[in-house]
């Protein structure tokens, strides 16, 4: 999954991946959040103020099962603190479960699309919050993740399914 961070972007009103977005936001819901799991690895001391962030994240979406209107999926964050010399000084690992509800009467595949669209965009800030306070929890200076391009994430993950889809 390839994602862009820095803001909410600027796209045009009559863009259609933008329709297609708002469309899975509003006919499904995110009904709520859970913490499935927290961790936290201290390699080595961070000698400097000056330090990076590596962020992994990895979606995972069962298929719906037929006839259900309610769909659980998984965001798996892992960040990794470096130091100047690019070495890797603590591992964070955010597990977050959302769970979706179909708000209008969908077919399977078209829902399973929907919840897909919106599983990180929905997800992020809750993994932003969670990194934020297990690094302040084990001694790290808090650490905030950049905001994220929703649209320009989306239609770029597209042209990647697409390439997947010619091999």
């Amino acid at each position: 999954m390839e994602l862009f961070f820095g803001g909410i972007g600027t796209m045009k009103k009559e863009n259609p991946l933008k329709k297609e977005y708002v469309l899975a936001r509003d006919t499904v819901q995110l009904q709520a959040v859970d913490t499935v799991s927290l961790s936290a690895t201290k390699i080595k001391p961070i000698t400097s103020q000056h330090r990076e962030i590596a962020l992994a994240l990895h979606k995972e979406l069962p298929k719906v099962k037929q006839g259900s209107n309610v769909l659980r999926g998984v965001v798996r964050a892992e960040v990794r603190v470096l130091d100047e010399s690019k070495n890797c000084c603590a591992i964070l690992n955010v597990v977050q479960m959302g769970i979706f509800k179909a708000m209008e009467e969908i077919d399977d595949d078209e829902f399973y699309h929907r919840v897909d669209l919106q599983l990180v965009p929905q997800l992020i800030s809750y993994v932003r919050s969670s990194v934020s306070i297990l690094a302040a929890e084990t001694g790290l200076a808090p650490l905030m993740l950049p905001t994220m391009d929703i649209l320009k994430s989306i239609r770029n993950n597209k042209k990647a399914d697409c390439k997947d889809g010619e091999k």
